[in-house]
């Protein structure tokens, strides 16, 4: 009776050792409210940078961050108990939290310039209570445009100022979550400025002569894919013209080949001629052969 009592006492041990103890990671939604007069709406091309930065960052940490776009109609503003119940109605998986941002566009003329910045709100709640974890305000980094910078040029810069704050504003969404779902993994590093067997962070202007303003949001999807990307806004903007600042660190002869080749993915002819760190890109009518590239390089 013994033996069979320690045998018993053995089998479990080994159950229990063999068991995964692993905390699950947690499911998380991030849902934009912006049912308030300064609010960005959803569907504006810097917030969805800045969600798109932010679930990158909080899946690198292991957290399972959720699509709601594939889900719901997410049309119209959305206040926050809208938001909220749309969370606790998600049905492809249990969402253990919704985390809610709101962003406030603030945009201040001169005679001489154009101030553009952009604040999240943000605030982390339990979908089953409704309790909040944690409520947090990040300031966007200030971007200056000319004094005359159209529509355009200021949804680029305010691109330019959310995305500079995305890694704050992911640090303050990890902060609100229970520490024992969050990956112990280091924080992902942004890519130095300087490399010492690559080029360093160069300042470009991009000038695009013949485009229309449809050509050119086309262009600026594949602007920030190149390799080295460190960012961009818009110094000036008009019908068939437009001039970027561009940050990236990429020799001039890539930069070329990768210009040529977004004229090329995009069956624009054109060509492409750079002058110092000045690149002209002109929009051409007759067909041109362009370089085949299988990657953005560097």
């Amino acid at each position: 009776m013994k033996k069979l009592l320690t045998l018993l006492f053995i089998t479990c041990l080994s159950a229990c050792a063999s068991k995964d103890t692993r905390v699950q990671p947690v499911n998380v939604m991030i849902l934009v409210q912006d049912d308030s007069a300064d609010a960005l709406p959803h569907s504006h091309q810097a917030v969805k940078r800045l969600i798109s930065d932010v679930s990158g960052d909080l899946a690198h940490h292991g957290v399972n961050v959720y699509d709601n776009r594939s889900e719901f109609n997410y049309n119209g503003t959305h206040d926050k108990a809208m938001l909220l119940d749309m969370a606790r109605s998600y049905r492809r998986a249990a969402i253990d939290f919704v985390v809610i941002l709101s962003t406030d566009a603030k945009v201040t003329r001169s005679n001489y310039t154009t101030r553009v910045s952009a604040d999240v709100f943000g605030q982390t709640i339990e979908v089953g209570s409704g309790r909040v974890h944690g409520s947090f305000t990040a300031e966007g980094a200030t971007q200056n445009g000319s004094d005359n910078c159209p529509a355009r040029c200021v949804n680029s810069l305010l691109v330019g100022s959310l995305t500079l704050v995305s890694d704050e504003v992911s640090e303050h969404i990890l902060s609100t979550l229970p520490t024992s779902y969050v990956s112990k993994t280091p924080r992902r590093k942004s890519p130095a400025p300087v490399k010492s067997d690559g080029p360093e962070a160069v300042e470009f202007t991009l000038v695009f002569s013949g485009f229309n303003f449809q050509e050119m949001e086309d262009i600026e999807r594949y602007l920030p894919v190149f390799s080295g990307y460190s960012h961009m806004r818009y110094v000036d903007s008009s019908q068939n013209y437009a001039e970027i600042h561009y940050v990236a660190a990429i020799s001039r002869n890539k930069l070329t080949q990768n210009l040529n080749r977004v004229l090329s993915e995009l069956d624009l002819n054109g060509r492409v001629r750079l002058t110092g760190n000045t690149a002209n890109v002109m929009k051409s009518t007759h067909n041109a052969k362009l370089d085949d590239l299988h990657s953005w390089e560097e």
